[in-house]
C-alpha cells in the first residue's frame, strides 16, 4: 500500500482484513508530517461502518483527541512526529451523499458487496490533491466471491493488480495465515462446502 496507488487484497475468512486497515493507518499516518492525515474506512453498509468505528474507538482510545458518535469520525493526536489524523467511517449505501473531505487514504472493506460507482465515481475523487505528496491511495479488501454487487469490478481490479497495470497491485492471504485458527477447523469448513469453487481459504 505504501508503494502502489490502488491495492486489492483478497483475503480468506479471518485472515486479518480489519487488522490490515488499522496497521496501514498507523504506519502511513505516522509518515504524514506536513498536514493532518485524512483516512476513511468504508463498509458496504452503515451498520458495518458503525461496528468498525466502535472497535477502533476502543483500540485507539489513548490516541483520541476528539470523536463524534453521531457523525462517526475520530480525530487522533499526533504520533511519530506527524500532524495527527482524522478517520471517517462511512457506509456506502448512499455514497452520492459523501462529498467534501480530501483524504490521503481510503479503505473499502468487503469490496465484493460495494457498488463500482461508489469507488470510482465518489471515493477516488477525494484523493485529489493529497496523494501527490507520495502518501496515500486506495486499499480494497475482502473475501473473494463470484457473486455480489461488486464482484465483477473487484475481479477486474484484482487482475490489473496481478499484472501490475496502471499503479495497481494485488495480494492475497489465506485463512491459514491466522495463527489462532487450526488447520483442522479450516479443513472441516472446506469439507462441508458442497461447491468446489467456494473459496474459504
Amino acid at each position: 500500500c505504501l508503494a502502489h496507488f490502488f491495492v486489492v487484497a483478497a483475503f480468506g475468512r479471518s485472515a486479518g482484513k480489519s487488522a490490515t486497515a488499522l496497521f496501514l493507518l498507523m504506519a502511513e499516518g505516522g509518515l504524514c508530517r506536513d498536514q493532518r492525515y485524512g483516512f476513511a474506512y468504508c463498509a458496504p453498509t452503515i451498520a458495518g461502518a458503525i461496528k468498525v468505528y466502535d472497535a477502533w474507538k476502543e483500540v485507539l482510545r489513548t490516541l483520541i483527541e476528539s470523536s463524534s458518535d453521531t457523525e462517526r469520525w475520530i480525530r487522533l493526536k499526533p504520533w511519530n512526529g506527524n500532524a495527527g489524523a482524522i478517520i471517517y467511517f462511512w457506509g456506502l449505501e448512499e455514497h452520492d451523499n459523501l462529498r467534501g473531505p480530501r483524504l490521503h487514504r481510503i479503505v473499502v472493506d468487503e469490496g465484493k458487496d460495494t457498488e463500482e460507482a461508489a469507488v470510482f465515481k465518489t471515493l477516488l475523487g477525494m484523493l485529489l490533491g493529497r496523494v501527490s505528496s507520495g502518501i496515500g491511495g486506495i486499499l480494497v479488501i475482502g473475501t473473494p466471491s463470484r457473486i455480489g454487487r461488486g464482484a465483477a469490478w473487484l475481479r477486474r481490479a484484482f487482475r490489473k493488480g496481478e499484472a501490475r497495470e496502471d499503479g495497481y497491485c494485488s495480494l492475497s492471504a489465506s485463512s491459514y495465515c491466522n495463527p489462532y485458527l487450526t488447520a483442522k477447523e479450516i479443513a472441516d469448513l472446506v469439507a462441508a462446502c458442497p461447491d468446489s469453487l467456494t473459496i474459504l481459504e
